[in-house]
């Protein structure tokens, strides 16, 4: 596979929380400058605005103007807004990648995760986004770890990527270091061999590609997640929907196997938490809990017995 550099694109996500409210000016005037300052034209950029919802505005001539008429509402959700450009760079397999630069006085109020590692395949130049601040700093976020952080100020840089399966008809665009690189070709309706046919190797192939195409679809989660499940429980390989504990004996390996049923017959995306149920207390407990109620009963009045006895002599 070749080595190739794709064309970067900017994508300004600005800030149109209910924080935010007011700056409007202030944040197209920081645009306009830095656009002015890197020699970019309207036509090379996407602009996005980032509330509780997240909303493309047109890339031609008009974005300057809803920006200005933009309601500012909300929280700011930025990590819905990375997470949709990210999977729509993918999945729409053009040689260009989105350079994301964020645009906001209160960025530490940005809704983000501890990490997109879970995306790392939508971004094989290893990307990062930057943070445009007021004084018209670019500042480095790491994608794959905690992104709410910066690591320092600095310009985008280009990396090689592979190109699948070449130049000039890529479909997939592969990290072109030493790490690993996993795609899928097919849409996983269903595991459709035998899994015990299967090397680990290619059981691990299975459950990586099942993993992306949960994240590209997740208007198919429920369904791609049980798939996920059953293949890891099936082949015994860890996932992200599964996990393994050490069982001291039979009765918890049975009671583990029971839970397992249940999950895989259900709703992977409700809680599988434990079933708490309370035994009824049997006759020979409430007859002696009963007694003992008695006995006490008789000594106390016993005693007060006693001591009123005493007072009157």
């Amino acid at each position: 596979m070749p080595k190739v550099f794709r064309k970067p694109v900017y994508h300004f996500l600005i800030d149109m929380s209910k924080q935010a409210a007011g700056s409007e000016k202030t944040f197209l005037h920081r645009l306009s400058k830095f656009m002015k300052e890197n020699r970019l034209i309207r036509s090379d950029v996407r602009i996005g605005l980032v509330s509780q919802r997240y909303k493309l505005t047109d890339q031609q001539e008009t974005w300057p103007e809803d920006l200005r008429k933009g309601k500012f509402s909300g929280g700011f959700f930025l990590e819905n807004a990375i997470r949709q450009t990210l999977l729509e760079n993918y999945r729409s397999g053009i040689s260009s990648y989105s350079v994301m630069v964020v645009i906001s006085n209160n960025f530490g109020q940005a809704i983000l995760p501890d990490s997109f590692s879970e995306l790392s395949f939508c971004y094989p130049e290893k990307l990062f986004f930057y943070e445009l601040n007021a004084k018209g700093q670019l500042l480095k976020h790491a994608l794959d770890h905690q992104p709410g952080l910066a690591v320092r100020p600095g310009q985008p840089r280009p990396a090689p990527v592979y190109a699948w399966p070449d130049h000039r008809r890529a479909a997939r665009w592969l990290r072109a270091d030493a790490g690993p690189a996993v795609f899928s070709l097919s849409s996983f309706n269903g595991i459709t061999e035998p899994l015990a046919s299967l090397s680990k190797w290619e059981k691990g192939l299975l459950c990586a590609a099942q993993e992306q195409f949960k994240h590209l679809h997740p208007e198919h989660q429920t369904v791609k997640g049980r798939h996920l499940l059953k293949t890891g429980f099936r082949s015994g390989l860890l996932t992200s929907e599964s996990a393994f504990i050490a069982l001291e004996n039979e009765a918890q390996k049975r009671a583990l196997l029971k839970k397992q049923e249940d999950m895989l017959n259900g709703d992977p995306l409700l809680d599988a938490g434990e079933e708490i149920r309370m035994d009824e207390p049997s006759l020979s407990m409430l007859l002696t809990c009963g007694a003992l109620l008695v006995v006490a009963a008789f000594i106390f009045k016993s005693r007060r017995r006693h001591r009123l006895a005493g007072k009157v002599h």
